[in-house]
């Protein structure tokens, strides 16, 4: 089975609903890229990551562009 997760980011909620309902449906987890966690070691557990953001004047949302910056390694594929 493969093992993934989704991280959101939310600014009024609807992002939220969709991640949840999406990890309630594959069983999954679901993190707010605004939690204080170390998303490191969570990416290095799972093989697919899946990413829920709004969309702004048809673009990526600031705060979640540098969250992938920071992150992009983990969001290569793994061979």
């Amino acid at each position: 089975m493969i093992k993934m997760v989704i991280v959101y980011f939310s600014g009024t909620g609807n992002s939220k609903y969709i991640a949840e309902k999406f990890a309630d449906r594959m069983q999954i987890e679901a993190h707010s890229i605004e939690e204080n966690i170390d998303f490191g070691k969570i990416f290095d557990k799972v093989d697919t990551i899946a990413v829920c953001y709004p969309i702004y004047g048809s673009c990526v949302s600031l705060i979640m562009r540098e969250f992938v910056k920071k992150y992009i390694h983990f969001l290569k594929v793994k061979s």
